[in-house]
């Protein structure tokens, strides 16, 4: 959390029941401990995180949760760092489980410094964020444990609402207020 921090920006909030946890480590662990730490499961990939396709009518190339726009979700997979529609090892996908398990509770708003300013944002069609819920609650975790923090949902759009050509202008000016406010 570090106490030189003057402002935390949370975008694509995934809250909890999103992803598969108990599931994913069960999955995983004794997959990697056999040694297939390297080894990547695109099947596996798709049992722990197909809920993100749930409500995306035509999916082809695996990212369209990301955003509507079919030339974002192909910048997304000719991406050779984006872990998601790349190979992604079992390794890497147990550690990212982890993370999102570690800060997807009560416990972990309490331990966030109360005097660190957050601004949470989101897309309600994202499925990360379980459709604004995910948001809304860590929002309400954070504001029940006495944070100072601020919400933007925007309707209408996916996970990258930075991407998006008639949104992403309205999104630098929330984080340049929330920035100018804090910093």
């Amino acid at each position: 959390y570090g106490n030189e921090l003057a402002g935390a920006i949370i975008c694509g909030t995934v809250g909890p029941d999103v992803i598969p946890y108990a599931k994913g480590i069960e999955l995983l662990k004794p997959l990697i401990d056999s040694g297939k730490g390297d080894d990547s499961d695109p099947d596996l990939l798709g049992v722990l995180l197909g809920g993100l396709f749930e409500r995306i009518e035509e999916v082809k190339l695996g990212n369209e949760w990301i955003c509507h726009d079919p030339y974002v979700q192909m910048d997304h997979a000719m991406d050779p760092f984006d872990a998601f529609t790349q190979p992604t090892s079992n390794e890497a996908l147990l550690q990212f489980i982890e993370m999102v398990e570690e800060v997807n509770s009560e416990e972990w708003a309490a331990a966030v410094p109360l005097d660190l300013p957050i601004y949470n944002i989101a897309g309600d069609e994202d499925p990360c964020g379980a459709f604004g819920e995910g948001v809304r609650t860590v929002t309400g975790w954070l504001v029940n444990s006495d944070h100072n923090v601020e919400e933007k949902i925007y309707e209408g759009y996916r996970h990258e609402i930075h991407n998006y050509k008639d949104l992403k202008d309205e999104v630098e000016a929330g984080i340049v207020k929330f920035l100018d406010r804090n910093l």
